[in-house]
């Protein structure tokens, strides 16, 4: 692998290969950034697929995105950045957007649906071969070999699967067929995602989890975000080693979302909490940032046992785990459809108990003892 880029972020040093590998070293405790690394931009809400679990909500009269905006231009070099929708491919000026990001030695990468993959591979290609981007994401409904052949005509292709959608046994499939790189992510209970949540995608989610070390040996590289993370305790499977040298941090650590269609940014896409734009995307990220910190002072809103509602689904749940510091509140929902999921304090509101008319008291005994736990992650480090 070549290096492609290489820059310092604060107090640590980041390196980017062209494989799409990315290091970061650092000789201090926490990696504290200055900078944006990374951002998930979506360019669209067109989409003609209709998926029911599309956080998004994308329709096929969605609206694009201006991709001329003032704000492109602010990005710094070597920031990667994740372009979606929708379908990125159906915006009219997408390829004029990829070559200002390269001209401004950004590195794009775009996600789009199978079906859209196979009918505009060509195109694809080209825009791979032009290097207008590093890599591309293809979100995996129907596993075939024309999909993987043709995905290994794209080395930095990577398959894309979520939680609870994706079977065990269409992993194996993938192996099978010869997919090297899958990502991993977090089932969204947001948008249609939320009506379309069951007790078969739970029970989907479980499997996965149980099996999780299995899988990630079917597989060259294997990725998660950070709610496929917590979805399958993906920590208690690597072990605490591996675990600090590939963590890269949760979301609003060097990483953000941007909505240029509706002209808004937030910590991520499921986020709650969405604000207008600044004058330059690294306003933007430190204001994303800053609210973090300053969420994660010695007081925290939650503890283990308190009752809260998930504010996006409406849904009441007890905090059974805080990590610390973010902080991150795993949930368990009284409703057993739904998976245990962790969410921010702006995510979350305190249900009040009347003790006139409930005697009820919530404790922490009432739950199991392995899901209570408070404990600090002090973020990755590299020797």
């Amino acid at each position: 692998m070549n290096l492609i880029g290489a820059y310092k972020n604060g107090n640590y040093n980041v390196f980017i290969f062209d494989d799409g590998t990315k290091i970061i070293k650092t000789d201090e405790k926490e990696f504290i950034p200055d900078r944006l690394e990374s951002v998930d931009m979506k360019i669209t809400n067109m989409c003609d697929m209709g998926c029911p679990m599309c956080h998004e909500m994308s329709t096929p009269n969605g609206k694009h995105g201006n991709i001329n905006h003032k704000i492109i231009d602010t990005f710094l070099p070597y920031t990667e950045i994740a372009i979606g929708g929708g379908n990125p491919l159906s915006h009219p000026e997408l390829d004029a957007l990829l070559q200002k990001l390269k001209d401004l030695k950004c590195f794009a990468n775009i996600t789009v649906n199978q079906k859209h993959f196979l009918k505009n591979f060509d195109r694809i290609k080209n825009l791979a071969d032009r290097k207008l981007i590093n890599g591309i994401g293809v979100s995996i409904n129907n596993v075939n070999e024309e999909v993987a052949e043709k995905m290994k005509e794209l080395p930095n292709s990577v398959a894309h699967t979520i939680a609870g959608i994706t079977t065990l046994e269409d992993m194996e499939k993938m192996s099978k067929l010869g997919i090297k790189k899958i990502l991993i992510l977090g089932y969204k209970i947001f948008g249609r995602g939320k009506d379309f949540y069951s007790d078969k995608i739970a029970l989907n989610v479980k499997k996965l989890r149980d099996r999780l070390e299995e899988t990630m040996g079917m597989f060259d590289v294997v990725s998660f975000d950070n709610l496929a993370i917590h979805q399958l305790d993906v920590k208690f499977t690597v072990g605490e080693e591996k675990w600090e040298e590939c963590y890269m941090g949760d979301d609003g650590s060097s990483t953000m979302y941007i909505d240029l269609v509706e002209e808004k940014y937030a910590k991520n896409s499921t986020s709650v909490e969405r604000f207008d734009f600044l004058d330059t995307v690294n306003d933007m990220f430190l204001d994303i940032r800053n609210r973090k910190n300053n969420s994660k002072e010695d007081k925290y809103m939650f503890d283990v046992g308190d009752k809260v509602i998930v504010s996006n689904i409406g849904e009441v749940g007890t905090v059974v785990r805080v990590d610390k510091p973010q902080p991150n509140y795993l949930i368990k929902f009284d409703d057993p459809r739904y998976a245990m999921c962790t969410y921010y304090e702006s995510e979350l509101e305190q249900v009040t108990l009347n003790s006139a008319d409930d005697d009820t008291e919530t404790t922490t005994e009432d739950k199991d003892e392995n899901q209570i736990s408070v404990f600090d992650l002090e973020g990755e480090k590299s020797e």
